[in-house]
């Protein structure tokens, strides 16, 4: 028999500081750079062969034999009978009907302004002295004929043409959009 210790394992309370760690969060702006790819075309010349075929025509003249018409007129008269009309010129009454235009004058008045100087007379009195021989007359009769004409004056008219300017209107649709 073998003799082993047993451990006899005893609580004992000791007092131990306990770290507690508390979390602050505070904010630090850091610069990040972050790359962006970007596809950029790069023009590389890559050279091909093409080879096209093209159709060279090589021209060979045989010879065909074809006959040939030959056409010989040979003048041949037949008589056709043929009508020949005669027109004769037949009067045949016909209305026409034809406009008389008569043109009348229509007398326009229009009065012109027309200065016209006026005269006036004034007297003066002057004397002057003039020999009177004093006449005594005595009337007697003596038959004589007198002729008198009379003039009878007719308005005779008289068209004078005057160039009048009338306003020409013209009407132009506009066209106005109302909300």
């Amino acid at each position: 028999v073998k003799q082993v210790p047993r451990p006899e394992v005893q609580v004992v309370d000791r007092q131990v500081e306990k770290l507690e760690v508390q979390y602050v969060e505070k904010l630090v702006e850091v610069p990040q750079i972050i790359y962006e790819e970007k596809i950029v075309e790069v023009p590389t010349v890559e050279v091909r062969e093409v080879i096209k075929q093209v159709s060279k025509p090589e021209v060979k003249y045989i010879e065909k034999r074809v006959p040939k018409k030959v056409i010989k007129y040979v003048e041949k008269i037949v008589e056709v009978p043929q009508v020949i009309y005669e027109e004769r010129p037949i009067e045949v009454p016909e209305l026409i009907h034809v406009e008389a235009v008569t043109q009348v004058p229509r007398p326009h008045v229009q009065f012109v302004k027309k200065e016209v100087p006026k005269v006036v007379l004034q007297p003066q009195e002057r004397i002057v002295e003039v020999p009177l021989t004093l006449t005594q007359e005595r009337p007697v009769e003596v038959p004589q004929v007198h002729v008198a004409e009379l003039m009878v004056q007719v308005p005779k008219p008289q068209v004078e043409m005057v160039d009048k300017e009338v306003p020409k209107i013209i009407v132009q649709a506009e066209e106005k959009i109302v909300e």
